[in-house]
């Protein structure tokens, strides 16, 4: 369906958000505050793919680990990361593409991008809050990239806020809408789940932690 005028049903969000186990509003992993070159390659790769896997060398997250451990001196340093070539980056990551363009080219693009700014952003510590527009311009320059990965980014890099993926938009047009193929906006989607956490702040540590619970349910398919 398109998108709706309708009034959301937050009475029926709310319901869902208090249906889900306590267990996954402390489930959010906290990203990689520390580690700005992991926090690129897990947002861009975690573009319509799938994150958690028993097997290992399967999903974004044991691909991540392993690139931390091939990839030491890219781990906080955008620089080092920008100087890699596709295939060191694919052969860890895979071949994965956004737009019709390979993640790892997308990957190397944004350091590049970012680290060419005045000043440079090359570690974490060089992104603050006074440089995260610079960022977000450099950033959502890249084609296939956007301010849903964007905001996943700064997330990982302890920024919290709201990733307006696919799931997270599906739990939303379920329960605020009774119909979870309802093509909601990023901004809409996360408008209402800002509006939720303000509603049950008590619930979870951060806003970041509350998305992170009902992508959570969406994703293991306990959103019914």
């Amino acid at each position: 369906m398109t998108a709706t005028t309708e009034k959301p049903n937050m009475t029926a969000l709310l319901s869902a958000v208090d249906s889900l186990p306590l267990e996954f509003f402390t489930a959010y992993r906290g990203g990689y505050p520390n580690s700005i070159g992991l926090a690129l390659v897990d947002a861009v790769y975690s573009i319509q793919a799938s994150y958690d896997s028993e097997h290992s060398g399967k999903g974004v997250l044991n691909r991540v680990k392993q690139f931390r451990s091939d990839h030491s001196n890219a781990v906080d340093d955008l620089c080092v990361l920008a100087d890699l070539d596709e295939d060191a980056i694919q052969k860890v990551m895979g071949e994965g593409k956004t737009s019709q363009r390979t993640k790892s080219g997308a990957v190397l693009e944004a350091a590049r991008a970012l680290a060419a700014l005045e000043p440079p952003i090359v570690r974490a510590a060089d992104f603050t809050a006074e440089r995260r527009e610079d960022a977000r311009g450099a950033y959502t320059r890249v084609h296939g990239l956007g301010k849903v990965t964007f905001t996943y980014f700064t997330m990982h890099l302890g920024v919290p806020g709201v990733k307006a993926d696919s799931l997270l938009t599906r739990f939303v047009a379920r329960h605020a809408y009774g119909d979870k193929s309802l093509k909601l906006s990023s901004d809409h989607v996360v408008a209402l789940v800002n509006q939720a956490y303000e509603s049950r702040p008590q619930i979870a540590e951060t806003v970041t932690h509350f998305e992170h619970a009902l992508w959570r349910a969406e994703s293991k398919g306990d959103a019914n």
